[in-house]
């Protein structure tokens, strides 16, 4: 299979699957040229300037409730990043597989919702104000022993 034909079923399934296309393609272009070259793909750091405060659909693990936390911006929106990032080192996913070369990856929404937190209680949810790491002692209760994490309530709850 040519890597153009690759480029375009990949750009027709994330397509699909209602991502931002336009800049998961280009990543998945990356990807596959650097496939190619030998180079290593190009996949952002995770960085919690790419989550926005939002009432989440899942119920909370600590309160039972629908809260507000840290998500990925809806990809049409000014502030939104690629779908997935490379984790830091010291990341709380400490789980999280390697791709082949090397890049320990993960979904921005994962990112989003173990490693930030609001920039205060108040912060209101939908008005695309972003979060902030957590700060270390919150990620340390964030931390697990499988390398999972844990959902903190950052103080709010």
């Amino acid at each position: 299979m040519k890597l153009r034909q690759v480029v375009a079923i990949c750009a027709a399934v994330l397509q699909l699957a209602g991502v931002n296309a336009a800049v998961d393609l280009a990543l998945t272009r990356r990807h596959f040229r650097a496939q190619i070259d030998g180079a290593q793909p190009l996949v952002p750091e995770c960085n919690c300037l790419c989550c926005v405060v939002q009432v989440s659909l899942l119920k909370s693990a600590i309160t039972g409730k629908a809260e507000k936390k840290c998500l990925p911006a809806a990809p049409d929106e000014k502030l939104a990043c690629t779908s997935q990032c490379r984790l830091q080192d010291s990341s709380i996913l400490a789980n999280t597989e390697t791709d082949s070369t090397g890049q320990t990856i993960s979904s921005y929404s994962r990112f989003c919702f173990m490693e930030c937190r609001l920039p205060s209680c108040d912060s209101p949810a939908g008005e695309m104000v972003r979060c902030l790491p957590l700060d270390p002692l919150q990620a340390q209760d964030a931390l697990t022993i499988g390398g999972n994490g844990r959902e903190t309530g950052a103080g709010c709850y």
